[in-house]
């Protein structure tokens, strides 16, 4: 399965637009056309600049078919661009020989189209640096690049003041934007009204920032050395692209996305109907903190009320907890007095629970610190919700617990109770713990599970889950060191709410799970770049399904993939076809795996091969699988973290949702998706043969209400079985199936 490429060619070119026309000529611009194909690259010399090849190796390379823009409809009448400089070598860059090349007070943009071999490092497109010899204080440096975590940028140095001091300028994308094999529009624009600085990916605007003017003058023009397909520091070369690039250019002008060289093509839509819902403005962004993959339970649903929690970089970077009433976009949002250890640590996470009496649990904010632990003194669904009304206080319980990370609760079934997970010691080094908080007492057991520091290792968990009989599932990965080194995918089972375990063979432990005691459900070597802390779910049968990814035996790319057991044996199933080397882990987000009450499973990633978009694999039998895509919207470095409750309860998924790898702070808002609404759009057609309402139909409504079944909740407020369900039924089942 690969899901579907709605990227495909970046768009198709149109040329200089009419309004840059106006401006007047281009200060400088390299299109390549006029060369032979699979040459060396030769001198150019456009727009009076005389652009230099360093070096000879790299060749002329055809554009591919779909970028070629139909003449036609170029304004300027110039020809189809049929060639682009292919500088994947990494060392075949060009440099100006003294090109006068200045950027105008009165605005200016620079555009390029870039299409990367490799995303690793630095690549500079276009630069500028002082010349040997000359006094970093009286030089102007522009760096127009891809950074080392795959954001675009622009810097400049500006505001030359009297004193000699200045500032810099600069802007730039959220990070894990740019993949490699795919064409990219960058364009930077300097606009003196502001006066500020943008940068435009692909026509959208990807960040902007007010500066204090525009690029320092320089006495000597000629003297500094612009170059094309690397840049230049200290008077040395360094950070070469290794890439293919075409028109470039520079116009003395502010141009807008319509006026760019390049036009982008309509913006890809999602493939299912998803509303969403507006949390907050100025959300923490320079990581994932908000929304990382362990963080399991910082959005939250209890009764008819659904809970958020995030840290807000415009407050002070203090810790946020919002409340909504299911089904409005009402949000009650608190700033509370609490932040984060270290908010730069994406560790630091902040996870909620609720009990049975509505009491609200928060832990918050620690990498291998004290236990943060919060109790409100009353319940969080009452009429007001406020810090005054809550009541946080820190229970004693807690007191003394240190060397904590990865706090998250679970809801368990049945009872009023919490389940708390997190590790005591530190990445290749710690144990994890369990507390069962008995809401009847008010009081808290706990111990451990998982005993890592027998061997000098520590298990990453991911999701635990809960079956229908109350099982508890649980999987993990074995770390070595703090380095990058897991290895195997490990299985258990509880029956007694996690006292004691069972091995995938069934196998009791007789002690606490160590590395020595524990048998791989699936051996995988280290070197094979086993994520940790992934997802798990059960299906309506009971069965377990694991979602992760690694490289599989015979592949040299990280890949999506999937476990589950079908009642007989474990299965495997790979998800993706990537083709990409991922430079950093962050490149992809790990995966969500949910199963829905008519045992359809659900595999959502954050897919880098697809323009950073939320998609969802979904399959009835395992084997044949539909890709659906939820948001386009390339959220940087986010990880999926969804409403389990919600899930579990009605199946509708709401996903936390904010771009993130940007130091410009970010919205907040949850994704909502029926997946009720997809499937079954006809909510009275409940039993088989589908497509036909009958008294089949009317039988399993009525099952569905009697035994609280999410099936027959239709009509708000859901979570409550009442005559508007009853309503709603009779509508649909009365108006017929489209």
């Amino acid at each position: 399965m690969s899901p579907k490429r709605w990227m495909g060619s970046v768009a198709t070119l149109v040329g200089i637009s009419l309004a840059s026309q106006a401006t007047g000529q281009l200060i400088s611009s390299v299109d390549f056309e006029g060369q032979a194909a699979g040459s060396a690259l030769t001198t150019i010399v456009e727009n009076g600049n005389t652009w230099v090849p360093v070096a000879s190796t790299p060749g002329l390379l055809p554009v591919a078919s779909t970028l070629v823009p139909d003449p036609a409809s170029r304004p300027d009448g110039a020809p189809a661009s049929v060639l682009s400089g292919d500088f994947s070598p990494g060392f075949g860059y060009l440099e100006a020989s003294g090109a006068d090349i200045t950027l105008p007070d009165t605005g200016w943009t620079i555009e390029a189209r870039v299409r990367f071999s490799s995303t690793s490092g630095f690549q500079t497109i276009f630069g500028r640096d002082r010349a040997d010899g000359e006094s970093r204080t009286a030089f102007a440096d522009l760096y127009f690049q891809k950074r080392s975590d795959n954001s675009f940028s622009c810097s400049y140095t500006a505001g030359f003041a009297p004193d000699g001091t200045h500032d810099r300028a600069f802007v730039q994308s959220v990070a894990g934007y740019a993949q490699a094999n795919t064409w990219y529009h960058m364009a930077a624009v300097y606009d003196p009204a502001g006066p500020s600085l943008s940068m435009f990916v692909d026509g959208q605007l990807a960040g902007s920032v007010a500066v204090s003017g525009n690029i320092i003058p320089v006495s000597d023009p000629g003297s500094q050395l612009w170059t094309l397909g690397r840049g230049d520091y200290n008077g040395s070369p360094t950070d070469n692209v290794i890439a293919q690039v075409d028109d470039f250019r520079i116009t003395p002008a502010v141009l807008t996305p319509e006026e760019f060289f390049f036009v982008p093509p309509e913006p890809p839509q999602a493939d299912v109907d998803v509303t969403y819902s507006h949390v907050a403005d100025g959300a923490y962004a320079v990581n994932d903190i908000n929304s990382t993959a362990f963080k399991r339970s910082g959005l939250v649903t209890h009764d008819n009320y659904q809970f958020i929690a995030f840290y807000l970089a415009t407050n002070g970077n203090r810790l946020q907890i919002g409340r909504r009433a299911l089904g409005t976009d009402g949000w009650t949002v608190l700033d509370t007095p609490y932040t984060a250890d270290d908010v730069t640590d994406s560790h630091d996470t902040a996870n909620l629970g609720i009990d049975g009496d509505g009491r609200m649990h928060v832990s918050w904010g620690m990498h291998g610190g004290a236990m943060h632990y919060v109790l409100s003194s009353n319940p969080a669904t009452g009429a007001e919700f406020s810090l005054a009304a809550l009541g946080f206080q820190s229970p004693s319980y807690w007191n003394g617990v240190s060397s904590v990370t990865y706090p998250e609760f679970y809801s368990i079934p049945g009872t009023g109770d919490l389940l708390f997970a997190y590790r005591i010691g530190s990445s290749g080094n710690g144990d994890t713990w369990l507390a069962r908080y008995d809401a009847g007492t008010g009081t808290w057991d706990r111990w451990m599970i998982i005993q890592g520091t027998a061997t000098n290792v520590n298990a990453y968990t991911n999701r635990f889950a809960f079956d229908s009989t109350g099982r508890l599932h649980m999987s993990w990965t074995w770390r070595e060191t703090p380095s990058f080194d897991n290895h195997d995918i490990m299985y258990a089972y509880s029956d007694d709410g996690g006292h004691t375990w069972r091995d995938h063979n069934g196998s009791l432990y007789t002690g606490v799970i160590n590395e020595n005691n524990a048998p791989p459900l699936v051996p995988i070597a280290i070197g094979r770049d086993l994520m940790n802390q992934c997802d798990m779910t059960v299906d309506g049968d009971d069965h377990p399904y694991i979602a992760v990814w690694y490289k599989p035996d015979g592949n040299s790319y990280r890949q999506y993939m999937l476990h589950y057991f079908d009642g007989s044996a474990w299965q495997v199933r790979q998800m993706s076809d990537r083709t990409t080397t991922a430079s950093d882990y962050r490149d992809l987000s790990r995966p969500l795996v949910l199963v829905d009450g008519e045992d359809r499973v659900y595999y959502l990633m954050r897919y880098d091969e697809v323009g950073n978009s939320i998609v969802a694999a979904v399959s009835t039998d395992r084997t044949n699988w539909d890709t659906l895509t939820l948001s386009v919207t390339n959220l940087g470095i986010y990880e999926l973290t969804f409403d389990s409750v919600l899930w579990e309860r009605e199946h509708v998924l709401n996903l936390y949702h904010q771009v993130m790898g940007t130091s410009t702070p970010q919205s907040v808002d949850v994704l909502e998706w029926d997946t009720r609404a997809t499937f079954h759009p006809c909510p009275a057609d409940l039993a088989e043969p589908y497509g036909i309402l009958d008294l089949a139909d009317i039988t399993a409504f009525i099952a569905a209400f009697q035994n609280g079944d999410p099936a027959a909740d239709l009509a708000e407020p859901h979570g409550v079985f009442d005559l508007a369900d009853i309503g709603a039924f009779v509508s649909s089942f009365l108006a017929g199936c489209p």
